[in-house]
């Protein structure tokens, strides 16, 4: 009889440890769902058919009018609090642009973020990875951008709507220099588009924000098509900035 009862508040202690030691980790664990891949692509108005151009603005760069307006659309995904460390593929640099400026100008586009929302972002060094894949790196490349100037390739779990990964191809088929900001909507380089005005733009997308794509938003950020010279999408627009707050 005593052997019976030593036996059983043995296995009552065990248990009770047990499920201390258990149900925090499992009343915290998420279903995080299945890995979802959206790709977005930042359009040059040059590429359009002639019968999508229709009231659309020209191909040139355009002073800024209308930065206050409240307009934004969400991905359906969002940043992790944690934030995400990119890499720098070297090897697909143009010649033109070093390592230090490019470096600069994407650090100048994450910062803009950072300043207007929870965003945050890591330089994690450089990569001799080539191609956007699902490989645990936040490639930040040039290369294939679907035809368009840039793409941002994210992936992000379907049950909690976070970011698992995001990479941002610049394309290698077009030229591209880097000019401060302060040279004014339009003081890019002649026949070039910068490096920090599309990068803005893509950061937006990690964001969790979407093309706009109405004529009324064309000096937002996140306005869904890009010219060469244009550097006003280096600054937020209002629109840009409601939507960053919104998370």
């Amino acid at each position: 009889m005593k052997i019976w009862q030593k036996s059983t508040y043995s296995l009552m202690i065990f248990a009770l440890l047990t499920l201390i030691s258990v149900t925090p980790f499992a009343s915290q664990a998420k279903d995080k769902g299945q890995l979802k891949e959206v790709v977005k692509i930042y359009y040059r108005y040059d590429d359009l058919p002639d019968f999508q151009k229709k009231g659309k603005p020209v191909a040139q760069c355009t002073q800024s009018t209308n930065e206050n307006v409240n307009d934004f659309g969400l991905t359906g995904w969002y940043m992790p609090a944690s934030g995400l460390t990119y890499k720098i593929s070297t090897s697909t640099l143009p010649s033109n642009i070093s390592l230090v400026d490019f470096r600069n100008a994407i650090a100048n586009s994450t910062s803009t973020w950072e300043a207007n929302s929870s965003s945050q972002w890591t330089y994690g060094g450089t990569t001799n990875i080539k191609r956007s894949a699902k490989d645990g790196v936040n490639l930040v490349a040039f290369g294939s951008a679907s035809g368009g100037i840039a793409v941002t390739r994210t992936w992000y779990w379907t049950g909690t709507g976070e970011v698992a990964e995001s990479d941002m191809i610049f394309s290698s088929s077009l030229a591209w220099s880097i000019t401060s900001p302060s040279a004014g909507d339009c003081g890019g380089a002649a026949n070039t588009y910068d490096v920090q005005n599309i990068a803005t733009h893509e950061f937006g997308h990690q964001v969790g924000l979407n093309d706009l794509y109405s004529s009324t938003d064309r000096d937002l950020t996140m306005y869904g098509y890009g010219t060469m010279r244009e550097l006003k999408k280096d600054s937020l627009g209002t629109g840009d900035i409601s939507g960053a707050k919104s998370f």
